[in-house]
């Protein structure tokens, strides 16, 4: 029976199912783990083969996209290059933007390069050797990529050319720049198969002999060996865990739904809770719960693994770590409004109810309680907030961007949230003050009292702090938003556009406090920087020269350079780039020596000493050495370590790995920004570059960063500082015309030294710029969530974007807000022609002094060509390169091309616009690892060869009035100003000029159900006042006519009346005359029939008079009101729809029901002139506020209309009711005696339970239905 029951509803059943399964995923576990074990050999086979056809589908999908590539620019080319000129037209072909992930050329006669649009992959002298392998795809390393190539012949009428397609495939090095996202094969692959793979790109390569490994064989189209790809065997410890963790998530689930089926079960218990307190209670503990489970069983971080669940975004101690990702500070924010929300709902019901008590010792302590309460939830978010920017990798406001990266998206929705929950959590607070301090209605008096009051505790509050959380500013910003919030909600029927407001007064809030916080970190890594320049190590310098050199040593991988000839310079930067010296962005240096001691390539991010390098590559035996070299003129060392690589190329090399030591490294970086590490941590907060350091020794400089020079009046500003116990001190100084912010730090090993770093303080815009990048987006999730609500009820939202005030406001705002984009987008536009215009200017200009430095050192010196180069680069200080036609020539950077960072051959536009369509310069915006520049190209005049000089913003620095970034801050911030005012005025002037509208169509509306009484106040002038002037002109005339017409009707009808009246009693008159003279005529002749007839008489006299009776029975029915026209209605839609008659009052009317719905017998448009006379004497008696209450005792319903008005005389008050009484000029005296009349007439009751010169309340009583 107990079963049957149970499986009777559909609700148990669903938690049986879930049960069960629970239960079976626990048998199985063991079952399918046992036969895991029993035939893991079978099943490794299937593993492995499954890997390795994933892999061979992959590649074979590479190799034939390369094909299809070759197969269609043969078809294009064939035709191009059988035309003359043909140059132009290939290139034109292989710059096309479907080629752009290709690495193209075509070779001509005598293998020379005809046309290209990438790196191009062989020279002129290695295509000959590959005619046996034409139309086979192979692998090939060129400098530090793997590139997939096929190359072909192409038959024409002019010839026969060589088309060579690539496609990059393996970058072997990394970079630290979120611009760089090519996704190497081999990562892709791992992923795909979940192990480790390596792929041996040469084609003379063998298998793996190691067990722990599979390794096969790679084939091209032609079914020959191009490499060898290996993965790690599945290890059967691994595959176990993998199912058991599979096991786990199944369960976690189950666990999960069982405990929601459990709540969706009990929810009709849990709304059968009388008591609203409990029922919060058990709300409150079913939601703690849930999310204690949720972290229990790891969801959602444990099985999400993407930016929103990486810890390094954001995570927290909090609660042993419940908030670890921002997903997870996600759902917990969230489940947090959940209960928020629902304790508002219920404290608002609660009060609205409650009788108001008045109790001295209560009062005072809901105050200090409630006071305190709300200014620890302020300080718990500032804490929050200050742990989401110093706990977090993310970087807010450092990069401008209007569409946020996800993480960031998430971070911004959470702080909104939190923001919300503290606002709603103080609002309750100080309401609960209010209720218990004040009364039901708000006294703006005591209000403003009790704010100045509120003011005085935040001051006091924080002066008890040692680190009181936000600025004072923000502290006041807050209470007084919190004030306002709660005057414009107060004892007012919940709406749904209430959270509106609370967002919006959330986001102010949240992002002030967030901006701050920021500005506090950027502080901060000034001293984090400061204490950084001072840590620097030798030991530590040693201990990493030497790892380097020795995981270089056995690092396998760069002994399978691949398939190529080798490029020791791009082998260096791979080591360099593979190892802690990159990492830690320390100056160094690789090179690679033979056994000859000669050099075969080098990279190295600073200008090393070489001479004295051969000196220590002599004995290179194991281990590592490292030796240290002084500097002659300086305090800095430079370190220099020593290996062997055995088996590169068959043969000994020599590894020289160098380190420069500097007591002070402040950043004098020669490399591009692409190849340097972003800095983490605090430090990051901060672009380096915009740091000023200043190294003093005594009262001298001895060292600096940033490219300011102090003067004597600006260094004495910074030395004058007082220090503290931590000999470390901050000041504000004017450095050249700018406040700066600076943290000056004494090292306490160099006492007589001081080192001060400085950051500009951000201006006005900069700042407002930052609160509006979170604002905005706080902004848009706000209205998206409005948005999406007012669609799922858009019928309850229809009536308001229909309204005249709405269109008004969003054709305001269209109307201001296009031309001002139009115009910033104009500016905008002006700014970067006129940056580009000026670069192309600063570049030219340094073009023109080398060709003028060029021209007069070729005519006059014997130079040769690159020891001229070499001269101008230290005469002239500009990096620059020179090219002899296509073919890199001369670089002043020469390790970036030798390495094959930057591509040795030149761009393929600017060969097109210079060499063959004979520009003598050409200015372009250029690309390289996502990093954006500009470039000057310019031929030089020689005799013997094409030289095509090259100077670009990548190496040198430009610098130009205002950049694109900083107008971008500067525009946005100011839009957003300007947006916010714009619809705050819009709003404003919309209102003024529908409002005269709204109130008239309020006023049609009013007259519609009978109120004559209603008057429109006539404000300002123009056609809207004349409308007004005019409506209440016809108002009053319509009254009197009104008047007029009852009087001459009832004075027509009084005279109809009578005439019929005279008629009908005329008629039993007459018998009755006839019969008193028969009865007289008898008498007088003492008739023998007296006794006869005077019966007779007396008969025809009661028949008679009775007639009369009817007559004037029917006479009073006819004078009678119809009766009432009773239904079945609902009283609370009957009550709001008459209310909302006198929206346009200047009275406030409020409605509080105890109960939804209130059904009675009634006549609904009776009702609703008894309750418009009400409410008209309430206005008439001048009171402000009017509440409606409504609530159910037993099987009657109370309406009390309470009102503050100047009240009822008690002279007067026993009258009131009474037909014609009136104390009105032109009263009629009919109001209050036809509701009375109306009221009584459907079973209810109506009195005056109170009056005073403080107002009256009228009650009313009426049975309910069921």
């Amino acid at each position: 029976m107990i079963i049957k029951n149970l499986f009777r509803d559909n609700k148990n059943l669903l938690q049986v199912i879930l049960v069960i399964a629970f239960m079976v995923s626990g048998i199985l576990e063991p079952l399918v783990k046992s036969s895991l074990i029993s035939n893991w050999n079978e099943n490794l086979i299937e593993k492995i083969i499954r890997n390795e056809n994933k892999i061979i589908s992959v590649v074979n999908n590479k190799i034939k996209q390369v094909l299809e590539v070759k197969n269609e620019l043969k078809k294009i080319l064939v035709t191009k290059l059988s035309m003359e000129n043909n140059s132009d037209k290939c290139f034109s072909v292989l710059l096309g933007s479907e080629f752009h992930d290709y690495n193209l050329q075509v070779n001509g006669r005598n293998f020379k390069l005809l046309c290209w649009n990438n790196n191009i992959i062989f020279d002129e002298n290695n295509l000959e050797a590959l005619k046996n392998e034409l139309g086979q795809v192979y692998f090939l390393r060129k400098d530090l990529a793997t590139y997939l190539y096929v190359v072909d012949t192409l038959n024409t009428l002019s010839g026969t050319y060589y088309l060579t397609v690539g496609k990059e495939i393996e970058k072997h090095y990394r970079l630290d720049t979120k611009k760089f996202t090519f996704e190497n094969i081999t990562d892709y692959l791992s992923k795909e198969i979940s192990s480790n793979i390596k792929i041996n790109f040469n084609r003379n390569a063998s298998l793996s002999l190691d067990g722990r490994v599979h390794s096969f064989f790679i084939l091209n189209n032609y079914k020959n060996k191009i490499g060898v790809a290996t993965f790690d065997k599945p290890s059967i410890d691994i595959t176990v865990k993998e199912m058991e963790e599979t096991f786990k998530a199944i369960q976690s689930i189950l666990i999960l739904l069982i405990y929601l089926s459990i709540g969706f079960w009990g929810l009709k218990y849990y709304k059968s809770i009388i008591n609203r307190n409990i029922q919060f209670i058990v709300f409150l503990i079913y939601v703690a719960f849930f999310r204690i489970l949720l972290f229990y069983i790891g969801i959602p971080s444990y099985y999400l693994h993407s930016e929103l669940t990486d810890p390094s975004n954001f995570s927290s101690s909090f609660a042993f770590g419940i908030v670890r990702s921002p997903l997870d500070f996600f759902i917990t924010i969230v489940l947090l409004v959940f209960i928020v929300v629902v304790g508002y709902l219920h404290f608002k019901n609660y009060y609205d109810n409650k009788e108001s008590k008045k109790n001295t010792v209560k009062t005072l302590f809901v105050f200090l309680f409630s006071a305190f309460l709300i200014f620890m939830l302020y300080r718990g978010t500032g804490a929050s907030l200050r742990s989401v920017v110093f706990d977090s990798t993310i970087r807010y406001f450092k990069e401008f961007s209007l569409i946020p990266s996800p993480a960031i998206f998430l971070m911004d929705l959470n702080i909104l949230l939190l923001g919300f929950c503290t606002l709603i959590c103080s609002v309750i607070l100080l309401k609960w003050i209010v209720y218990e301090l004040l009364t039901k209605e708000l006294n703006l008096k005591s209000i403003l009292i009790l704010f100045a009051v509120f003011q005085i505790l935040g001051w006091v509050f924080d002066e008890l702090q040692t680190q009181p959380q936000g600025t004072p500013l923000i502290r006041i910003l807050f209470i007084s938003l919190l004030f306002l919030i709660m005057y414009l909600t107060f004892n007012k029927p919940h709406k749904k556009l209430y959270y509106v407001y609370y967002g919006f007064a959330s986001a102010i809030i949240v992002v002030n406090l967030f901006v701050y916080y920021n500005s506090e970190l950027e502080r901060e890594s000034l001293r984090t920087v400061a204490y950084d320049l001072t840590r620097k190590n030798q030991s530590i310098y040693e201990f990493i020269l030497y790892q380097t050199l020795l995981e270089s040593k056995n690092n396998t991988e760069l002994l399978n350079y691949g398939e190529g000839e080798i490029n020791y310079s791009a082998l260096a930067f791979e080591i360099w780039n593979k190892s802690l010296l990159f990492r830690e962005n320390i100056p160094s240096s690789i090179s690679i020596y033979n056994s000859s001691n000669e050099l075969l390539g080098s990279f190295s991010s600073f200008k090393p000493l070489r001479e004295n390098i051969t000196q220590y590559i002599k004995d290179t035996g194991d281990p590592p050495k490292i030796y240290k070299e002084k500097g002659i003129y300086d305090s800095n060392e430079l370190f220099i370590g020593v290996t062997n690589l055995n088996d590169i190329d068959n043969s000994k090399k020599i590894l020289v790995a160098t380190a420069s030591f500097k007591d002070y490294n402040l950043g004098e970086e020669l490399l591009p920004k692409f190849l340097t590490v972003t800095k983490e941590g605090i430090t990051s907060a901060t672009d380096y570059e915009n740091l000023k350091i200043f190294v003093f020794s005594g009262n001298e400089i001895i060292n600096s960063f940033g490219g300011i020079i102090l003067n004597n009046t600006e260094a004495q500003e910074i030395l004058s500082n007082s220090f503290g116990g931590n000999d470390e001190s901050w000041k504000r100084v004017e450095i050249k015309g700018e406040q700066y912010v600076v943290f000056t730090l004494k090292p306490k090993e160099k006492k007589d030294e001081l080192i001060a770093v400085a950051l500009e303080e951000r201006r006005f815009a900069w700042n407002l710029s930052n609160f509006f990048k979170v604002f905005f987006v706080h902004s848009i999730i706000i209205l998206v969530v409005f948005i999406l609500y007012a669609a799922r009820y858009f019928n309850r939202w229809k009536e308001y974007f229909q309204r005249y005030k709405t269109k008004l406001t969003f054709a305001f705002i269209l109307v201001s807000v296009v031309p001002l984009i139009i115009i910033s987008a104009y500016i905008r536009n002006i700014n970067e022609n006129k940056n580009e215009d000026l670069i192309n200017g600063y570049l030219t200009e340094f073009a023109d002094q080398f060709n003028s430095y060029y021209k007069k050192y070729s005519a006059y010196s014997n130079l040769s060509l690159e020891s001229l180069f070499e001269k101008a680069y230290a005469d002239l200080n500009i990096e620059f390169n020179c090219y002899e036609g296509e073919k890199l020539f001369f670089s002043t950077k020469k390790d970036l091309y030798e390495a094959g960072i930057f591509p040795s051959t030149l761009n393929p536009f600017v060969y097109l616009n210079t060499v063959i369509s004979g520009s003598n310069k050409f200015f372009v915006k250029e690309n390289n690892y996502g990093e954006e520049y500009y470039s000057v190209y310019m031929k030089i005049d020689n005799a013997d060869k094409t030289l095509i000089f090259s100077l670009n913003t990548l190496l040198n620095k430009a610098t130009i009035p205002l950049r694109d970034v900083e107008l971008d801050i500067f525009l946005f911030g100011i839009l957003a100003v300007a947006l916010i005012l714009l619809i705050i005025f819009s709003t404003i002037l919309a209102d003024q000029i529908s409002s005269p509208i709204r109130r008239l169509t309020h006023a049609t509306r009013s007259i519609g159900s009978g109120d004559l009484n209603i008057e429109i106040e006539e404000s300002g002038s123009g056609e809207i006042n004349e409308l007004t002037r005019g409506f209440n002109m016809m108002i009053r005339k319509l009254k009197k006519s009104q008047i007029e017409l009852a009087q001459l009707e009832r004075e027509t009808a009084w005279k109809e009346m009578a005439k019929q009246v005279a008629h009908e009693i005329k008629n039993p008159l007459t018998p009755m005359k006839l019969s008193v003279q028969q009865l007289i005529a008898a008498y007088k002749d003492k008739s023998p029939k007296f006794d006869e007839i005077f019966n007779k008489v007396t008969n025809t006299f009661i028949n008679q008079i009775e007639i009369l009776k009817n007559i004037a029975s029917e006479f009073s029915n006819f004078a009678r009101m119809p009766k009432p026209s009773m239904n079945k209605i609902d009283l609370i839609p009957v009550v709001k729809e008459t209310l909302n008659l006198f929206s346009d009052e200047k009275s406030s009317i409020k409605l509080t029901s105890s109960s939804p719905s209130v059904l009675i017998n009634a006549d609904s448009e009776h009702l609703s002139r008894a309750l418009i006379n009400l409410i008209r004497n309430s206005i008439q008696a001048n009171a402000t506020n009017i509440n409606v209450w409504i609530e159910l005792k037993s099987n009657l319903c109370e309406i009390r209309v309470e009102d503050d008005g100047s009240g009822i005389d008690q002279t007067i008050l026993e009258k009131i009711f009474e037909e014609n009484f009136t104390t009105k000029p032109k009263g009629m005296g009919l109001g209050l005696s036809m509701v009375k009349k109306y009221i009584e007439s459907i079973g209810g009751t109506i009195i005056i339970e109170n009056t005073s010169p403080k107002g009256t309340t009228f009650l009313i009583q009426i049975p309910v239905v069921e």
